[in-house]
């Protein structure tokens, strides 16, 4: 049988739709409207009037209408490149050092965490200081950081 007649006979070639996202998206939303406070990383423009706010914010101790987002934002902003050695924001790195020890298992402290990745740098002071208060609360961390902490040990060991 020639080919061409293979081809006339054959069955018909089924046509499989993807199925609707619809049911996905509804389920991110859900997650996104359950656990509003996952962090986002500031814009580069935002980064200094959010590290601003932050500043005035720990020296007034006003806290009103900030969400642990807001707080982890603007931990990746005075953490980042630009501003990790800033002297004017010595006093908001100090107050997130501080936090780490205090605070209770949560959003914060995982955060914190991925402040320290996106920030590493392992020359700098600021990235040994994070890795020393967050090694002491390694235990607390949320299933998926405990979950990486595992896979890569030396994850707080900056000097390696």
């Amino acid at each position: 049988m020639k080919g061409s007649e293979e081809l006339r006979h054959s069955p018909e070639l089924m046509v499989r739709a993807l199925p609707s996202l619809d049911p996905v998206r509804r389920s991110i939303e859900r997650v996104i409207k359950r656990w509003p406070d996952a962090v986002s990383s500031p814009q580069p423009k935002e980064r200094e009037l959010i590290a601003q706010d932050m500043c005035r914010r720990v020296r007034e101790w006003d806290w009103k209408d900030l969400t642990t987002q807001r707080i982890a934002s603007a931990a990746v902003a005075v953490f980042d490149a630009e501003r990790c050695s800033r002297d004017d924001l010595a006093l908001v790195r100090d107050f997130y050092l501080a936090e780490i020890s205090a605070c209770k298992p949560g959003p914060f402290l995982d955060a914190m965490l991925g402040v320290y990745i996106d920030s590493f740098a392992s020359e700098m002071v600021h990235t040994q200081r994070i890795a020393r208060a967050l090694k002491v609360r390694a235990a607390d961390f949320g299933p998926r950081h405990s979950r990486l902490l595992v896979d890569v040990p030396d994850l707080l060991k900056p000097d390696l």
